[in-house]
Protein backbone atom coordinates (compact mmCIF):
# COMPACT_ATOMS: atom_id res chain seq x y z
CA UNK A 1 0.00 0.00 0.00
CA UNK A 2 1.20 3.27 -0.52
CA UNK A 3 0.83 5.56 2.08
CA UNK A 4 0.88 8.94 0.80
CA UNK A 5 -2.15 8.18 -2.03
CA UNK A 6 -4.19 6.35 0.97
CA UNK A 7 -3.27 9.44 3.31
CA UNK A 8 -4.77 11.79 0.64
CA UNK A 9 -8.00 10.29 0.25
CA UNK A 10 -8.54 10.06 4.29
CA UNK A 11 -7.41 13.74 4.84
CA UNK A 12 -10.80 14.51 4.32
CA UNK A 13 -12.65 12.40 6.71
CA UNK A 14 -13.96 14.14 9.76
CA UNK A 15 -12.75 13.28 13.06
CA UNK A 16 -15.37 11.40 15.03
CA UNK A 17 -16.32 11.11 18.50
CA UNK A 18 -14.01 8.18 20.31
CA UNK A 19 -15.62 4.71 22.10
CA UNK A 20 -14.99 1.61 22.70
CA UNK A 21 -18.24 -0.92 23.04
CA UNK A 22 -18.21 -4.25 23.97
CA UNK A 23 -20.88 -7.06 23.81
CA UNK A 24 -19.45 -8.86 26.23
CA UNK A 25 -22.76 -10.50 27.66
CA UNK A 26 -23.48 -12.71 24.28
CA UNK A 27 -19.56 -12.23 23.36
CA UNK A 28 -17.86 -16.03 22.66
CA UNK A 29 -15.28 -16.10 24.77
CA UNK A 30 -11.82 -14.64 23.25
CA UNK A 31 -7.83 -15.82 23.77
CA UNK A 32 -6.74 -14.42 27.36
CA UNK A 33 -4.81 -10.75 27.47
CA UNK A 34 -6.40 -10.00 23.61
CA UNK A 35 -5.98 -6.89 23.04
CA UNK A 36 -6.29 -4.02 19.97
CA UNK A 37 -4.11 -1.07 19.27
CA UNK A 38 -4.99 2.16 17.50
CA UNK A 39 -4.18 5.62 16.90
CA UNK A 40 -6.87 7.87 18.36
CA UNK A 41 -6.96 11.74 17.26
CA UNK A 42 -7.42 14.01 20.25
CA UNK A 43 -7.12 17.80 17.82
CA UNK A 44 -5.52 17.78 14.65
CA UNK A 45 -1.84 18.03 16.06
CA UNK A 46 -2.28 15.78 18.43
CA UNK A 47 -2.54 11.90 18.49
CA UNK A 48 -2.47 8.95 20.89
CA UNK A 49 -1.53 5.24 20.32
CA UNK A 50 -3.79 3.13 22.18
CA UNK A 51 -4.30 -0.43 23.68
CA UNK A 52 -7.62 -1.52 24.13
CA UNK A 53 -8.43 -5.19 25.63
CA UNK A 54 -10.91 -7.51 23.88
CA UNK A 55 -14.03 -7.93 24.57
CA UNK A 56 -13.84 -5.29 27.42
CA UNK A 57 -11.79 -3.62 29.29
CA UNK A 58 -10.62 0.09 29.83
CA UNK A 59 -8.37 1.64 27.08
CA UNK A 60 -4.73 2.36 27.88
CA UNK A 61 -2.53 5.46 26.26
CA UNK A 62 0.57 3.84 25.34
CA UNK A 63 1.90 7.24 23.88
CA UNK A 64 1.10 10.34 22.76
CA UNK A 65 3.02 12.58 20.40
CA UNK A 66 1.97 16.03 18.21
CA UNK A 67 1.19 14.46 14.98
CA UNK A 68 -2.02 13.01 12.74
CA UNK A 69 -2.82 9.77 13.40
CA UNK A 70 -3.72 9.48 9.67
CA UNK A 71 0.31 10.27 8.50
CA UNK A 72 1.22 7.60 11.29
CA UNK A 73 2.34 3.96 11.86
CA UNK A 74 3.36 2.06 14.69
CA UNK A 75 5.37 -1.25 14.97
CA UNK A 76 6.48 -3.48 17.57
CA UNK A 77 10.20 -5.12 18.40
CA UNK A 78 10.40 -8.93 18.41
CA UNK A 79 10.48 -9.00 22.03
CA UNK A 80 6.97 -6.73 22.22
CA UNK A 81 8.65 -4.62 24.82
CA UNK A 82 9.60 -1.44 22.42
CA UNK A 83 7.48 -0.14 20.08
CA UNK A 84 8.31 2.32 16.96
CA UNK A 85 5.99 5.43 15.97
CA UNK A 86 6.89 6.74 12.51
CA UNK A 87 5.33 10.31 10.95
CA UNK A 88 5.72 10.79 7.46
CA UNK A 89 5.81 14.21 6.45
CA UNK A 90 2.60 15.25 4.29
CA UNK A 91 4.49 18.20 2.53
CA UNK A 92 7.79 18.71 1.26
CA UNK A 93 8.39 21.18 4.02
CA UNK A 94 7.60 18.84 6.49
CA UNK A 95 10.00 16.39 7.79
CA UNK A 96 9.45 12.42 9.28
CA UNK A 97 9.39 12.04 13.01
CA UNK A 98 10.32 8.86 14.67
CA UNK A 99 9.58 7.72 18.22
CA UNK A 100 11.36 4.66 20.19
CA UNK A 101 8.35 3.81 22.89
CA UNK A 102 9.38 1.61 25.73
CA UNK A 103 5.85 -0.13 26.24
CA UNK A 104 5.97 -1.17 29.71
CA UNK A 105 6.71 2.49 31.10
CA UNK A 106 4.75 4.40 28.23
CA UNK A 107 8.05 6.68 27.47
CA UNK A 108 8.72 7.71 23.73
CA UNK A 109 12.39 8.79 22.55
CA UNK A 110 13.38 10.64 19.86
CA UNK A 111 15.22 9.21 16.79
CA UNK A 112 17.73 11.37 15.55
CA UNK A 113 17.37 11.05 11.14
CA UNK A 114 19.93 13.14 10.37
CA UNK A 115 22.35 10.70 9.55
CA UNK A 116 19.85 9.61 6.39
CA UNK A 117 20.31 11.46 3.29
CA UNK A 118 16.86 13.45 3.14
CA UNK A 119 18.21 16.23 1.61
CA UNK A 120 16.81 17.26 -1.41
CA UNK A 121 18.82 17.11 -4.80
CA UNK A 122 18.73 19.73 -7.49
CA UNK A 123 16.80 18.07 -10.15
CA UNK A 124 15.04 15.26 -8.53
CA UNK A 125 12.48 14.25 -5.75
CA UNK A 126 12.87 14.55 -2.33
CA UNK A 127 14.21 11.74 -0.43
CA UNK A 128 11.83 9.76 1.72
CA UNK A 129 11.88 7.03 4.06
CA UNK A 130 9.04 4.36 2.83
CA UNK A 131 8.89 2.08 6.05
CA UNK A 132 10.80 2.06 9.10
CA UNK A 133 10.69 -1.02 11.64
CA UNK A 134 12.95 -3.93 13.35
CA UNK A 135 14.67 -6.59 12.13
CA UNK A 136 14.78 -10.15 13.58
CA UNK A 137 17.79 -9.27 15.95
CA UNK A 138 15.04 -6.38 16.93
CA UNK A 139 17.15 -3.84 15.45
CA UNK A 140 15.61 -0.25 14.10
CA UNK A 141 15.56 -0.44 10.14
CA UNK A 142 14.99 2.62 7.93
CA UNK A 143 14.52 2.09 4.23
CA UNK A 144 14.77 5.12 2.08
CA UNK A 145 14.17 6.03 -1.15
CA UNK A 146 16.32 8.93 -3.25
CA UNK A 147 15.42 10.35 -6.45
CA UNK A 148 18.26 10.12 -8.59
CA UNK A 149 18.75 10.99 -12.27
CA UNK A 150 20.85 8.40 -14.11
CA UNK A 151 24.14 9.05 -15.88
CA UNK A 152 25.41 6.97 -18.64
CA UNK A 153 28.52 5.07 -18.97
CA UNK A 154 31.06 4.61 -21.90
CA UNK A 155 29.14 1.37 -22.78
CA UNK A 156 25.64 3.14 -23.34
CA UNK A 157 24.44 2.00 -20.06
CA UNK A 158 22.41 3.62 -17.34
CA UNK A 159 23.75 4.08 -13.42
CA UNK A 160 23.44 5.97 -10.60
CA UNK A 161 26.44 6.90 -8.41
CA UNK A 162 26.01 7.20 -4.98
CA UNK A 163 28.50 7.55 -2.23
CA UNK A 164 31.73 5.93 -4.51
CA UNK A 165 29.87 3.47 -5.91
CA UNK A 166 28.16 2.54 -9.55
CA UNK A 167 24.35 1.33 -9.42
CA UNK A 168 22.78 0.09 -12.34
CA UNK A 169 19.10 1.45 -13.76
CA UNK A 170 16.97 -0.20 -16.22
CA UNK A 171 16.99 1.50 -19.75
CA UNK A 172 13.10 1.39 -19.81
CA UNK A 173 12.86 3.36 -16.13
CA UNK A 174 11.71 6.63 -16.41
CA UNK A 175 11.11 7.93 -12.56
CA UNK A 176 14.70 6.18 -11.40
CA UNK A 177 16.64 5.91 -7.59
CA UNK A 178 18.06 4.22 -5.58
CA UNK A 179 16.40 2.20 -2.74
CA UNK A 180 18.91 2.21 0.77
CA UNK A 181 18.54 -0.15 3.75
CA UNK A 182 19.92 1.95 6.72
CA UNK A 183 20.22 0.08 10.38
CA UNK A 184 20.46 2.03 13.68
CA UNK A 185 23.91 0.99 15.26
CA UNK A 186 24.18 3.15 18.61
CA UNK A 187 22.84 6.16 17.84
CA UNK A 188 24.29 6.30 14.17
CA UNK A 189 22.50 4.92 11.01
CA UNK A 190 24.89 2.62 8.91
CA UNK A 191 23.80 1.22 5.56
CA UNK A 192 23.65 -2.04 4.51
CA UNK A 193 22.10 -2.30 1.20
CA UNK A 194 21.60 -0.49 -2.10
CA UNK A 195 20.03 -1.07 -5.13
CA UNK A 196 18.75 0.86 -8.38
CA UNK A 197 14.94 1.36 -8.30
CA UNK A 198 12.10 2.88 -9.74
CA UNK A 199 8.94 4.88 -8.88
CA UNK A 200 7.23 3.72 -11.85
CA UNK A 201 3.80 2.83 -12.05
CA UNK A 202 3.01 -0.31 -12.29
CA UNK A 203 6.42 -1.70 -11.86
CA UNK A 204 6.85 -5.02 -9.72
CA UNK A 205 8.82 -4.07 -7.13
CA UNK A 206 8.47 -0.23 -6.85
CA UNK A 207 10.34 1.67 -4.27
CA UNK A 208 12.05 0.54 -1.44
CA UNK A 209 10.15 -3.29 -2.05
CA UNK A 210 13.31 -4.13 -4.48
CA UNK A 211 15.31 -4.43 -1.10
CA UNK A 212 16.00 -7.91 0.36
CA UNK A 213 16.01 -5.99 3.54
CA UNK A 214 11.97 -4.97 2.63
CA UNK A 215 11.43 -8.63 3.18
CA UNK A 216 11.60 -8.51 6.60
CA UNK A 217 9.79 -5.87 7.66
CA UNK A 218 6.09 -5.57 8.17
CA UNK A 219 4.34 -4.20 5.76
CA UNK A 220 0.53 -2.13 6.85
CA UNK A 221 -2.16 -4.15 6.01
CA UNK A 222 -4.79 -1.97 5.25
CA UNK A 223 -5.81 0.15 2.37
CA UNK A 224 -5.87 -0.11 -1.19
CA UNK A 225 -4.20 -1.93 -3.48
CA UNK A 226 -3.06 -5.42 -4.69
CA UNK A 227 -5.06 -8.20 -5.34
CA UNK A 228 -8.66 -9.01 -3.85
CA UNK A 229 -8.46 -11.14 -1.33
CA UNK A 230 -10.98 -13.96 -2.04
CA UNK A 231 -12.46 -16.07 -4.15
CA UNK A 232 -14.83 -14.96 -7.02
CA UNK A 233 -18.48 -16.00 -5.51
CA UNK A 234 -20.92 -18.60 -7.56
CA UNK A 235 -23.38 -17.50 -9.57
CA UNK A 236 -26.09 -18.61 -7.01
CA UNK A 237 -24.40 -16.98 -4.27
CA UNK A 238 -24.21 -13.46 -6.53
CA UNK A 239 -28.15 -13.69 -6.70
CA UNK A 240 -28.61 -14.46 -3.38
CA UNK A 241 -26.49 -11.37 -2.35
CA UNK A 242 -27.73 -9.14 -4.93
CA UNK A 243 -31.79 -10.08 -2.97
CA UNK A 244 -30.70 -8.92 0.41
CA UNK A 245 -28.27 -5.91 -1.13
CA UNK A 246 -29.94 -4.27 -4.08
CA UNK A 247 -28.99 -1.60 -5.82
CA UNK A 248 -24.89 -2.07 -6.34
CA UNK A 249 -23.25 -1.63 -9.22
CA UNK A 250 -22.89 -3.89 -12.16
CA UNK A 251 -19.62 -2.54 -13.16
CA UNK A 252 -18.37 -4.44 -9.52
CA UNK A 253 -18.45 -8.04 -7.76
CA UNK A 254 -19.10 -9.62 -4.98
CA UNK A 255 -16.28 -11.51 -3.92
CA UNK A 256 -15.75 -13.83 -0.88
CA UNK A 257 -13.25 -13.88 1.62
CA UNK A 258 -12.60 -17.73 3.59
CA UNK A 259 -12.59 -16.92 7.16
CA UNK A 260 -12.40 -20.59 10.04
CA UNK A 261 -16.00 -20.05 10.51
CA UNK A 262 -17.10 -19.79 6.78
CA UNK A 263 -17.08 -16.86 4.15
CA UNK A 264 -17.52 -13.37 5.08
CA UNK A 265 -19.10 -11.72 1.49
CA UNK A 266 -18.02 -8.63 0.13
CA UNK A 267 -18.65 -6.28 -2.51
CA UNK A 268 -15.50 -5.18 -4.80
CA UNK A 269 -16.51 -1.70 -5.55
CA UNK A 270 -15.33 0.39 -8.21
CA UNK A 271 -12.48 3.31 -7.49
CA UNK A 272 -12.99 6.40 -9.65
CA UNK A 273 -9.10 7.39 -9.56
CA UNK A 274 -7.98 4.29 -11.78
CA UNK A 275 -10.97 2.15 -12.36
CA UNK A 276 -9.31 -0.70 -10.17
CA UNK A 277 -11.40 -2.79 -7.72
CA UNK A 278 -10.91 -2.15 -4.44
CA UNK A 279 -12.83 -4.78 -1.15
CA UNK A 280 -15.65 -2.58 0.06
CA UNK A 281 -19.01 -2.62 1.74
CA UNK A 282 -21.65 -4.00 2.47
CA UNK A 283 -20.45 -6.85 4.02
CA UNK A 284 -22.50 -10.69 4.91
CA UNK A 285 -21.74 -13.92 6.54
CA UNK A 286 -21.91 -16.93 4.85
CA UNK A 287 -24.48 -18.63 7.42
CA UNK A 288 -26.95 -21.88 6.87
CA UNK A 289 -25.97 -21.45 3.34
CA UNK A 290 -27.57 -18.34 2.56
CA UNK A 291 -25.88 -14.12 3.12
CA UNK A 292 -26.92 -13.09 6.64
CA UNK A 293 -26.25 -9.53 8.20
CA UNK A 294 -23.14 -8.94 10.83
CA UNK A 295 -23.97 -8.04 14.39
CA UNK A 296 -24.01 -4.55 15.07
CA UNK A 297 -22.29 -3.36 11.28
CA UNK A 298 -23.16 -0.30 10.79
CA UNK A 299 -20.73 1.09 8.35
CA UNK A 300 -22.75 2.88 4.73
CA UNK A 301 -21.95 0.91 1.80
CA UNK A 302 -18.70 1.74 -0.40
CA UNK A 303 -16.92 2.03 2.81
CA UNK A 304 -13.68 0.98 1.96
CA UNK A 305 -12.75 -2.30 3.96
CA UNK A 306 -9.40 -3.84 5.15
CA UNK A 307 -9.45 -7.55 6.70
CA UNK A 308 -7.00 -9.12 9.45
CA UNK A 309 -7.77 -13.17 10.70
CA UNK A 310 -6.01 -13.60 14.37
CA UNK A 311 -7.10 -17.51 14.58
CA UNK A 312 -10.92 -17.32 14.88
CA UNK A 313 -11.37 -13.66 15.10
CA UNK A 314 -11.54 -11.11 12.10
CA UNK A 315 -10.68 -7.42 12.48
CA UNK A 316 -12.09 -5.25 10.01
CA UNK A 317 -11.08 -1.64 9.34
CA UNK A 318 -13.85 0.60 7.27
CA UNK A 319 -12.79 3.62 6.19
CA UNK A 320 -15.32 6.54 4.16
CA UNK A 321 -16.52 9.74 4.39
CA UNK A 322 -18.86 9.17 7.30
CA UNK A 323 -16.54 6.48 9.32
CA UNK A 324 -13.38 5.18 10.23
CA UNK A 325 -14.22 2.48 12.38
CA UNK A 326 -12.50 -1.03 13.64
CA UNK A 327 -14.93 -3.78 14.21
CA UNK A 328 -13.70 -7.32 15.97
CA UNK A 329 -15.55 -10.21 14.98
CA UNK A 330 -15.98 -13.88 16.24
CA UNK A 331 -15.68 -15.97 12.60
CA UNK A 332 -17.62 -19.29 14.14
CA UNK A 333 -19.81 -17.51 16.57
CA UNK A 334 -20.38 -14.84 14.23
CA UNK A 335 -20.72 -12.49 17.06
CA UNK A 336 -19.03 -8.92 17.59
CA UNK A 337 -16.43 -8.86 20.32
CA UNK A 338 -15.58 -4.89 20.03
CA UNK A 339 -16.32 -1.65 17.90
CA UNK A 340 -13.92 1.36 17.96
CA UNK A 341 -14.82 4.96 16.52
CA UNK A 342 -12.69 7.25 15.73
CA UNK A 343 -9.91 4.17 14.80
CA UNK A 344 -7.13 5.18 13.14
CA UNK A 345 -4.56 1.79 11.65
CA UNK A 346 -6.24 -0.56 14.35
CA UNK A 347 -4.24 -3.79 14.54
CA UNK A 348 -4.19 -6.61 17.08
CA UNK A 349 -1.73 -6.36 19.61
CA UNK A 350 1.35 -8.84 19.41
CA UNK A 351 0.82 -11.53 22.08
CA UNK A 352 3.34 -12.86 24.16
CA UNK A 353 5.28 -15.59 22.22
CA UNK A 354 2.76 -14.97 19.17
CA UNK A 355 4.72 -12.44 17.26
Amino acid sequence: MNLRRWSRSLLAVGLLMAGFQSRAATAAPSPAGLSLSYLKTVDPQTCEWVRQPIPSGEPTTVFSFGAECIQSQVWWSPDGAEGLVFVTPDSQEAKPLLWRVALEAKVGKTVDLEGLPLKPVKGSERPRIERVGYDAQGRVIALVFLGREPRKGRDGKRFIHFEGNRYPIDADVVSAGLAVAYRLEGERWKRFEVKGSSSDEGVEHPGTDVLDAARALPSPWYGRGGTLPGREVTQAEAKALDAVAPGQNQSEKWMALPTPGGALFYRAARDLHDDSLYPATPVRWEQGGKPQPLEGMTAPDESTLSTRLQGDLLLMYLLGPETRSAYVYDTRSKKRLGFIDNATHPDFWPQAGKR
